[in-house]
């Protein structure tokens, strides 16, 4: 390996290293007894915030055609349904207070092609929320 191959290595490896502590650094645990709120975002706009202590549904029709049906429930959510091509948005499962630390976008459903994002957050808070182990 080249010196300028192992500089980019090493950088690349800093970069993965800091993205998996800032989870740690930046997020609020849950206090004991704490409802979740549900934000939904579309386009980059609040759409709207729900606490989490009770089942419902919302369907998201979009001028351009997007259509997401958002199931949530006490201490979770998931996307039920989606008209985007590559359904990765439903096969991300559900978020809730116990599996946050497991998934790959911890508190997050994202649809890319309708512009939908999902998270948990803190009740008053603004910064997403940790589960604490």
């Amino acid at each position: 390996m080249k010196r300028r191959d192992i500089i980019i290595l090493v950088v690349v490896l800093l970069l993965v290293l800091l993205c998996c502590l800032s989870r740690y650094l930046f997020g609020k645990p849950v206090s004991q007894g704490e409802i979740p709120v549900l934000r939904i975002t579309v386009d980059g706009k609040l759409h709207s915030e729900i606490r989490l202590d009770r089942e419902g549904e919302i369907l998201l029709e979009q001028e351009n055609g997007g259509k997401n049906l958002i199931r949530y429930f006490p201490g979770g959510f998931e996307m039920a349904q989606s008209n985007c091509p590559n359904q990765d948005c439903i096969h991300q499962g559900q978020v809730t207070l116990g599996n946050t630390a497991t998934r790959p976008l911890f508190h997050q459903i994202i649809c890319l092609p309708n512009r939908v994002v999902l998270e948990m957050i803190g009740s008053g808070n603004t910064k997403p929320l940790e589960v604490s182990p």
